[in-house]
């Protein structure tokens, strides 16, 4: 008879310990899941900024739409919460008068990145500063000086050194040479 009930399925007592162990399981491994997942994430969006710079600088010493004005801005990274484009800046701007390239200039590549990764770049003061864009002239080298920020004109990248960092996870700083 003792044969026959085991047959039959669990106890209520051997479900019950099961699932708790499986929830002390769950609960610890979730910290590690979300640090795993946000180094995913920060990794993901060095690689398409990286992505992104390359191109801009392709395209400005390959383009053929401004001027040879010389540390001009020719291409521009522009990134607004989580869209990141590539531009090319066309000749009818007018950037004394202040007109901003992330505005009126043609979309070349676009893509979404992480809203909860940050992205920054590093000033002279050795500080991570909001990312908004990048200029690159003729030889493909930042153009800061023309940068002027739809939300600030200190957002605008003026080294090469980049950080991306999200909560729990390694900051990483590359160089956008």
């Amino acid at each position: 008879m003792d044969i026959l009930r085991r047959k039959q399925g669990f106890t209520l007592v051997e479900l019950v310990v099961t699932l708790t162990l499986l929830a002390l399981l769950f609960i610890m491994s979730a910290p590690f899941t979300r640090a795993w997942i946000n180094s995913a994430k920060v990794s993901d969006t060095e690689s398409v900024l990286q992505h992104a710079i390359g191109l801009a600088r392709s395209h400005a010493m390959h383009s053929m739409e401004v001027e040879d004005v010389l540390q001009a801005p020719v291409a521009v990274v522009c990134i607004a919460s989580s869209d990141l484009q590539v531009r090319i800046v066309n000749r009818d701007i007018d950037l004394s008068q202040g007109q901003q390239p992330c505005i009126h200039s043609k979309v070349v590549w676009r893509t979404k990145i992480t809203e909860q990764v940050n992205q920054s770049f590093i000033n002279d003061n050795n500080e991570p500063v909001m990312l908004s864009e990048m200029h690159f002239d003729r030889d493909g080298k930042l153009a800061s000086q023309y940068c002027h920020s739809a939300i600030n004109q200190n957002n605008c990248a003026t080294s090469n050194v980049l950080e991306v960092s999200a909560e729990g996870a390694q900051k990483v700083q590359f160089s956008a040479r």
